[in-house]
Formats: structure tokens, sequence, C-alpha cells
């Protein structure tokens, strides 16, 4: 009976250290392809790299920039400062997540969405096209939403979805 129990215990506690666990995976997961394809996409210049990162709603956006780096002769000299401040699973659906970075001291938010177990980024074109705004280099940006605290989100779309997330994570930590 007591053997029982102490078997018991350890196979939940077992569990619970897995889930634990892959769920700390997951989260890694997802700011490896964050920080792969933000540097890919503003420090190398590597669009096929950042293509291969991001779903097929992004591509759209990725081609635009790739086209108008081509045009700059200046594209390649000047790097820009780039730091990823954060990246939030959604706790209410694990299949989304949102890296809250700086690119030059600009605050933005890069949405991710795990396609068949692998973690992507899924900008969709009408939001690349809409942030036509211009870097460092002089060629577009694919940031979305434009802050790195919740306080600072947009109210819509992106923004209002990584919002939202971080503040159901907070409350889990309460």
């Amino acid at each position: 009976m007591l053997r029982n129990n102490i078997i018991k215990g350890l196979t939940v506690a077992l569990c619970l250290s897995a889930a634990l666990l892959l769920g700390a995976c997951s989260l890694s997961k997802a700011e490896r392809t964050a920080r792969q394809f933000l540097k890919a996409y503003y420090v190398e210049l590597d669009f096929d790299r950042a293509l291969e990162l991001s779903t097929e709603d992004s591509h759209q956006g990725i081609y635009y920039k790739k086209n108008m780096t081509a045009l700059s002769p200046y594209a390649k000299d000047e790097v820009p400062a780039l730091e990823v401040l954060d990246v939030i699973i959604d706790p209410d659906d694990g299949n989304y997540a949102y890296c809250a970075y700086e690119i030059n001291g600009q605050p933005k938010m890069l949405p991710l969405q795990k396609h068949d177990g692998k973690w992507l980024v899924d900008t969709d074109s009408e939001a690349v096209e809409g942030s036509m705004s211009s870097s460092a280099s002089g060629v577009s940006e694919i940031g979305i939403a434009s802050a790195a605290s919740s306080e600072h989100l947009p109210k819509t779309g992106t923004g209002q979805r990584a919002r939202e997330a971080r503040e159901r994570e907070a409350e889990g930590k309460k």
C-alpha cells in the first residue's frame, strides 16, 4: 500500500516535471525562431532564410523587402541595433506567441504561430504593407505593433492579442 502511494506520487511528479519541461522547450523554440528570423531579416538581409522561418501569408512582405533592399546600394552597409526583449506564448492558445523587440531603439511586436509543431513568424502581407516606414537602411520594416510593453500595445489586431496574452500571463503568476 505504501509502495503504491510512493509510485503514484513519483508518477505525478514525473508528469508535472515533463509538462513544465515541454512548456519551457516550447518557449525556447518560439524565441529561437523569432531571434533567427529577426537576425536574418534585419541584420544579415538573408530573405531566403526569413522565408523559411515564416508562414506563407508573410511571404509577400518579405519579398517586398527583398526587392527594396536589392534597389538600395547602402542596405548592407548599415547594421541596425536589434534587441529581443521578451517572448510571450499565449496562455489560452499555445499556438500563438508574440516577440517584443527593438530595432534601432524603436519598440516592435512580432507575431508567431505554431504550424505542424513548428514555430513560424506570422505577419500577413497587409500588416507588413501597412508598416512601410523606413529603417536605418532606407527599406521597409516588418515590425507589426509598436510596443514592448502592454500599456503601449495597439488596441486592435496583433497588439491587442499580445496585450491580452501578457495580462493573462501576469494574472497566472499571482
